[in-house]
């Protein structure tokens, strides 16, 4: 079991494979938000990209690469709820969309970048 601090320094760490100006940048340029972070990865929501809606990438410890995914998770609305559909229903499960395993941290940047279309630093 990890703890806090190991926790907090990996995710520093992924994120600066993605953006070099930190997770504030990633706000900035992408509207990133963090969503979920687990001991070996960290998954983060951003904007302006129709195929997609999440990023997660997870470390693979034993062979230290990353495992990078783009996520689409359709949003839950009062329509949804009016119509008697629930979160559980197959439209609400997330579909991954790409996924990319076992690259060096410099190369989760060009990745992202080049999927997307979008700028993670000036």
């Amino acid at each position: 079991m990890k703890t806090k601090e190991e926790i907090n320094n990996m995710v520093k760490e992924m994120v600066m494979a993605i953006c070099h100006g930190g997770f504030g940048r990633l706000q900035a340029m992408l509207g990133a938000k963090a969503e979920k972070i687990t001991e070996n990865s960290f998954q983060f929501s951003f904007k302006m990209f129709r195929k997609a809606n999440l990023f997660k990438i997870e470390l693979d410890e034993g062979r230290d690469l990353y495992n990078c995914y783009f996520i689409k998770q359709k949003k839950y609305t009062t329509n949804d709820f009016i119509k008697g559909l629930s979160f559980e229903d197959a439209k609400f499960q997330p579909v991954t969309v790409k996924e990319v395993k076992g690259i060096f941290a410099d190369q989760v940047q060009e990745f992202f970048e080049t999927t997307t279309g979008l700028r993670t630093c000036l």
